[in-house]
């Protein structure tokens, strides 16, 4: 890869904030004709090593890339064909292993954000430690306004009344 390449790096995660950071980098990445950098950070976190911590910290590995893979899947299908996508699970803290992939004054750094108002502490440290200290430009992408105006009970009980509508008003002969 050429070091003059445009690079789009984003942040992922099956939040709703980050899946519509997932879409919103992509679209960046199409046209500015840039190279796409999806990157899941993981850390291990065990106070003590032994045998068994090895297996932990492989297995939270295996997790961290299969909800890279679920992220994409769930934003847009799958990864776009039509960018070229490169695609990191890293070990670490997600706001420096962040920096880190985003090292270039040109960089476009997307992450998603908490809902305005409400206080998220893994989102809230990334974002501040990201706007802190980036060297390239930052878009933090907000929830989908659904997710930030309306309650979780309330969205699922809108959901199974319109699930239950339509199951109903399709099994009608």
């Amino acid at each position: 890869m050429s070091t003059n390449t445009t690079r789009v790096i984003v942040g992922v995660s099956t939040s709703l904030a980050g899946l519509s950071a997932l879409r919103t980098a992509a679209d960046e990445a199409r046209l500015r004709g840039a190279e796409l950098i999806a990157v899941r950070a993981w850390a291990f976190k065990a106070g003590w090593r032994d045998t068994g911590t090895r297996i932990w910290r492989q297995e939270i590995a295996n997790q961290a890339a299969q909800t890279l893979t679920v992220a994409f899947s769930a934003a847009m299908g799958a990864p776009p064909d039509d960018i070229p996508v490169q695609m990191f699970v890293t070990e670490g803290l997600p706001e420096r292993v962040l920096l880190a992939h985003a090292d270039r004054s040109d960089d476009l750094l997307v992450i998603g954000g908490p809902a305005p108002g409400l206080w998220h502490p893994t989102q809230t440290v990334v974002v501040r430690y990201c706007a802190r200290h980036a060297i390239c430009r930052l878009l933090v992408v907000p929830p989908p306004e659904l997710a930030r105006t309306a309650k979780a009970g309330a969205l699922v009980r809108s959901l199974r009344r319109e699930a239950d509508g339509f199951t109903r008003a399709n099994s009608r002969p």
